[in-house]
């Protein structure tokens, strides 16, 4: 075999070998993308489930310090993804996103801790359910040491509280509907489950009482209102008056 041959099989081979290596580090460098991408779509899926916990939050809990506490924890999940993948614009933009949503826990302004009423069996269900997973990541957060236990605790009684009375409340707001509808078995039965639901509650709170006594007038009132004997006494007597006076 001559020179030129050896020197054309080295050369092919070289070209083999460097080409399979390539190969190789094309795959590699594909599977570390694919890998990222999947970390990226893992983290992105728990920020998802975080961030809508938040929009449930701002509407039906307003309470700043717990808002605060779920925005801080989407800022560091996002800033983690943009150390992953520093040139991924969308990993910039939800960080961003994330940021901004200080300002709008600000823009509660007065409405802060004054959560708004369900007015549907939907929204009441996506109460229940938003408010146990967050009671359940306020649980998990206290575990591992990330949150003072004394505010964890304080947000688990008012979100227990709130899932109640915000059930309540919403049933007494249908009621009160059905009631200017002048459907009076209607509103009975609301304002009845109402009070109901927080006689049968274990849960305590300054005012429950208070509360079950206002619905069962509420109750009262609804029939009171169609047929009062006081209002019919009086009216009675008022008759018997102006008969005197004519007299």
């Amino acid at each position: 075999m001559s020179w030129l041959a050896i020197l054309i099989l080295i050369l092919l081979l070289g070209l083999i070998i460097g080409g399979l290596y390539i190969s190789r580090m094309a795959t590699v460098k594909q599977m570390e993308a694919q890998e990222l991408k999947a970390r990226l779509r893992q983290r992105r899926a728990r920020l998802s489930e975080v961030e809508e916990l938040f929009s449930t939050l701002m509407i039906y809990d307003r309470n700043p310090e717990l808002l605060g506490a779920l925005k801080d924890r989407l800022v560091q999940e996002a800033e983690v993804m943009v150390d992953m993948a520093p040139k991924d614009p969308a990993c910039q933009r939800d960080l961003e996103y994330y940021q901004g949503l200080a300002n709008d826990i600000d823009q509660l302004g007065d409405l802060q801790n004054q959560p708004e009423t369900p007015t549907s069996d939907r929204q009441i269900n996506i109460i229940k359910r938003h408010f146990g997973r967050t009671m359940k990541l306020i649980r998990n957060v206290m575990n591992r040491g990330e949150m003072n236990e004394l505010s964890g605790h304080e947000h688990l009684a008012r979100l227990k509280r709130n899932t109640l009375m915000l059930e309540v409340e919403a049933y007494k707001l249908q009621g009160q509907r059905a009631k200017e509808n002048q459907d009076t078995s209607t509103a009975a039965a609301y304002f009845k489950h109402a009070k109901d639901m927080l006689i049968a509650s274990d849960i305590p709170f300054d005012g429950k009482s208070k509360q079950i006594k206002t619905i069962s007038r509420m109750i009262t009132g609804l029939y009171s209102s169609e047929f009062d004997p006081e209002d019919d006494k009086e009216a009675s007597d008022n008759d018997n008056q102006s008969a005197s006076d004519k007299a």
